[in-house]
């Protein structure tokens, strides 16, 4: 890779694979602003591609471009709701080490969620930490968004505890009715953890999940992802 502003991916790979959600609205931007071909969209588009690999993908096309695609590529995410991940690529490489350490803790609470799925749904509720420590992950968004996709305004209104009118709001910049129902939850998923910062715990999902009696469905969904 050129010394020039696609380093910062490099710099922030472990940062990006848990952070970067690579939607249908945001292949349709990059498409738009010729970052990427027609070609390239359909084989990114391609729902049998694991998640990394279609980011792996994706970063090639991106890093054989040049400095000011890099700028258009950190508008794009802004446009699509994910303002946090440019905001990081953006700054200086020096800091990166921040975001990488940030990774590495998510990537602790995912295996203690694991272990404490194990255990039986009991364990997820009754442990004294949960409320406090798992502050849910990007890998956990994207189990719980396909678990209550087909209930996503209901889970949406439980979640954030605003009227279904502010949850449809939440997705209309992002061409709502042209997305996916998954896509959609997701959308809302990552509007609560942005709004609550570390009091967005999987607790507080599951929580909402019960609501909408998709609970125990959640709870199995996060204990299986092993």
């Amino acid at each position: 890779m050129a010394a020039s502003k696609w380093i910062h991916i490099q710099q922030n790979y472990v940062f990006l694979s848990n952070k970067l959600y690579v939607s249908e609205v945001l292949l349709r931007y990059l498409y738009q602003e010729s970052l990427i071909s027609r070609d390239q969209l359909e084989q990114l588009r391609d729902s049998r591609e694991l998640a990394s690999a279609k980011l792996s993908r994706l970063f090639d096309i991106l890093t054989s471009q040049d400095d000011s695609c890099f700028d258009t590529f950190c508008r794009c995410l802004r446009q699509v709701g994910q303002a946090h991940v440019a905001e990081v690529l953006e700054s200086p490489v020096s800091q990166t080490v921040q975001s990488k350490q940030t990774a590495r803790g998510e990537a602790v609470n995912s295996r203690f969620l694991q272990t404490v799925g194990a255990a039986g749904s009991g364990g997820l509720a009754s442990s004294p930490q949960s409320s406090t420590f798992l502050v849910a992950t990007d890998d956990q968004l994207e189990i719980i968004k396909d678990v209550v996709a087909g209930d996503w305004v209901p889970f949406g209104r439980a979640l954030l505890k605003v009227s279904t009118d502010k949850v449809r709001d939440i997705v209309s910049p992002y061409a709502a009715e042209q997305l996916r129902a998954s896509e959609k939850a997701y959308y809302v998923l990552d509007h609560w953890r942005q709004r609550e910062g570390r009091h967005a715990t999987v607790e507080a999902m599951l929580i909402a999940c019960e609501k909408i009696d998709k609970r125990g469905a959640a709870e199995l969904a996060l204990s299986s992802d092993r």
